[in-house]
């Protein structure tokens, strides 16, 4: 009886450290920040959607409701790499282990030109080269904070008509590659984020 007894007992231990060490990281991800000085093609809420689908296609991550999210940064003030001090405490009353900060520190729009005389289209196009620096820090203080630096590109089609070079950063066409260079960055960080 004492050895069915002790035999469950550590069973039951065995089986709530398994259930710990499968709990997954829960991640709020803050709306993406712009220090470019350059308008972006899509809002930093809209960019925050991006990497988080990112972060779950990983299926390493548990992601907190933006709707939690929202009212705590809705008016805060951003100083370059981080919210005030009230916000970061309101932060940390999130359920989530960790916060993602995710700032475009780079947006160009250089030409490119092809070198194919026999296809038909727009002979130089936009290539819209966007970076991101994006912080993962612990809101347990547990470990340090995580910093991942990801570039994406993308070139505009060459059945669009684009005003330039030199190419104007408000110019709708660009849409589609700045959401490709966008997701194909933080594609790489939600990869080099789950290793």
């Amino acid at each position: 009886m004492i050895k069915s007894w002790i035999l469950f007992l550590v069973s039951c231990l065995l089986a709530t450290q398994v259930a710990l060490a499968s709990q997954k990281p829960r991640v709020a991800v803050v709306d993406v920040q712009n220090s470019t000085g350059i308008l972006l093609r899509a809002s930093g809420a809209k960019m925050a959607e991006w990497m988080t689908d990112e972060l779950k296609k990983t299926k390493q991550f548990e992601l907190v409701d933006p709707k939690k999210i929202q009212p705590i940064i809705q008016n805060a003030t951003w100083y370059r790499t981080r919210f005030d001090k009230n916000v970061e405490a309101q932060l940390k009353n999130l359920p989530a282990d960790y916060v993602l900060y995710c700032i475009v520190s780079k947006y160009k729009l250089e030409p490119f030109t092809f070198n194919d005389p026999l296809h038909m289209g727009e002979p130089v196009v936009p290539d819209v080269i966007l970076e991101f620096s994006i912080r993962l820090l612990d809101l347990n203080e547990k470990q340090p904070d995580q910093r991942v630096v990801v570039s994406g590109d993308s070139l505009g089609s060459r059945r669009d008509v684009f005003m330039g070079p030199p190419y104007d950063p408000k110019d709708p066409s660009l849409d589609v590659p700045f959401y490709r260079a966008s997701h194909k960055a933080m594609k790489d960080a939600a990869k080099q984020l789950s290793q």
